[in-house]
């Protein structure tokens, strides 16, 4: 099993492959549905007002289709099916199956988040460059959320910096900030901060956590259970 590990500025949304779903209850209240697993203590209902939030400001093409274990998103215009996809489509709803067009985080309709994003055109070149859409119709964090950061003036962007470690205040035993090293003096430095949140995808969450040993968390942060890292 290949897991790639985008350690660039944008990170995996430079090369993500766009599909946008939402989880469901089915996925929540497994147990409840199917009997296996634990349900999670959140519902879809509660997650469904951030999956709008985020959906509005990605930009999420696709279809209604009133799907109880696919919930909808607030959609732009859908990519438009070929003869044989929209033939396969009426086929499969005689069987009562649905065929979907792919859900994915690209603005299609024309609506500008900002000033470095464009409509997609459909002109189906979307793998022509490395990493993908050259518009930027599709969504990535870098013209999507740090270059109009960056614009306010507001933001110290700072490359070449791997995360090695959340600090944890001794006193409250909350974060304070995070310890990183440049890849390029090979120096270790401190950010500090009110609230860390970490987002860095399944491995490298699990592994910051895994790293994270202060003395409250002896078996890293999060993991007084010992499951993190495991059960991939």
């Amino acid at each position: 099993y290949a897991w790639v590990r985008a350690r660039a500025l944008g990170g995996k949304t430079n090369i993500w492959g766009r599909l946008a779903l939402r989880l469901s209850d089915y996925d929540f209240k497994a147990k409840s549905h199917d009997g296996y697993g634990e349900d999670w203590p959140i519902s879809y209902a509660d997650l469904a007002p951030y999956y709008d939030k985020v959906d509005l400001y990605l930009g999420i093409s696709g279809v209604r289709e009133n799907l109880p274990h696919l919930p909808d998103s607030l959609f732009q215009r859908p990519t438009k099916l070929n003869f044989a996809e929209v033939k396969l489509r009426r086929n499969l709803a005689t069987m009562g199956r649905v065929l979907t067009p792919y859900r994915a985080g690209v603005t299609t309709d024309g609506v500008k988040h900002n000033k470095y994003r464009s409509k997609c055109f459909g002109r189906g070149a979307c793998g022509r460059r490395p990493g993908g859409c050259d518009i930027h119709a599709a969504f990535d964090s870098p013209t999507g959320l740090i270059y109009p950061a960056m614009d306010t003036g507001r933001l110290t962007l700072r490359t070449n910096s791997i995360a090695h470690e959340v600090l944890v205040d001794p006193n409250t035993g909350r974060a304070r900030g995070v310890s990183f090293i440049d890849s390029q003096n090979h120096r270790t430095y401190e950010a500090k901060a009110k609230v860390v949140i970490l987002a860095a995808s399944t491995l490298e969450s699990a592994r910051l956590l895994l790293l994270s040993r202060p003395r409250q968390h002896p078996n890293g942060i999060g993991n007084s259970s010992g499951h993190v890292g495991h059960n991939f």
